[in-house]
């Protein structure tokens, strides 16, 4: 990775980190206004309220400028790329970013509340794919109902789905065959298990072999995600094609409310 493209992957990551804690600053202050602070006017409570709201569209809408503004410039830079590798690692993080702006636009109309999970794989894979020219068969199943995520989780596994969807596209571009994604989403007691397939030529056996530490920056972020941020598990498996199972516990969807 360059120093462009990890100062673009940063300007993406402190926008999204506004953006979070200003809604959940929101949140905070709302919920503590309106139960630990009863002798503050109701005027006062509702101006507040009017200018976190007005603040946080602001926000959002320069993130979804940023979004456009670094989709452009990576345009830009890709016409000018000096060998089709470049090209190619240029448009892979172009796709990256549109998927993710989409995401980022789906969470700020639904103003960050929870979303469900097969939902949100749903506006990826089709966004992310759909900028390839590559057909791509989809097909997403939940196990029973789809399952709903705060939205700092549903943050964490954008950015480990973007990666799956990711891994498929580049592998897919050298076998020149349709695409074709599967996810199944099962929701039990224990947690949530996330099962996305592919019909690519699957992981190679030396990562098949080495769980614990996977090659690739790609599946390091995805390796680190699940386990650090979710505190799941990841596993690696091949079924005609690329398998990934990460299973995690579900936060609970009031925490990001309550929390202090």
């Amino acid at each position: 990775m360059t120093a462009d493209h990890l100062h673009i992957f940063l300007e993406w990551g402190t926008c999204v980190l506004i953006v979070g804690a200003l809604g959940l600053s929101w949140r905070r202050n709302a919920a503590s206004q309106s139960h630990d602070t009863p002798e503050i006017p109701e005027e006062a409570i509702l101006e507040h309220a009017k200018t976190q709201v007005a603040l946080l569209r602001e926000v959002n809408h320069r993130v979804k400028n940023n979004f456009s503004s670094l989709i452009g410039l990576l345009q830009m830079k890709r016409d000018y790329a000096r060998t089709p590798e470049e090209a190619g690692h240029l448009k892979d993080m172009e796709v990256r970013l549109a998927g993710l702006a989409a995401v980022h636009n789906m969470l700020s109309l639904n103003e960050w509340r929870p979303i469900g999970l097969g939902e949100l794989c749903r506006v990826l894979i089709h966004k992310t794919t759909g900028l390839t020219g590559i057909p791509c068969t989809v097909k997403i199943h939940s196990e029973p109902t789809d399952v709903s995520l705060p939205h700092s989780q549903s943050h964490h596994l954008t950015l480990i789905i973007n990666e799956l969807i990711s891994n498929t596209i580049r592998h897919s571009r050298s076998l020149n065959t349709p695409m074709a994604i599967e996810v199944t989403i099962t929701h039990q007691d224990n947690g949530i298990t996330l099962r996305f397939s592919d019909n690519g030529p699957g992981y190679p056996v030396d990562i098949l072999d080495a769980q614990a530490s996977p090659h690739g920056s790609g599946l390091h972020i995805i390796q680190a995600l699940t386990t650090s941020s979710l505190g799941g598990r990841l596993t690696l498996t091949h079924d005609h094609g690329a398998v990934a199972c990460i299973t995690f516990p579900q936060k609970p969807l009031t925490a990001e409310m309550s929390a202090s």
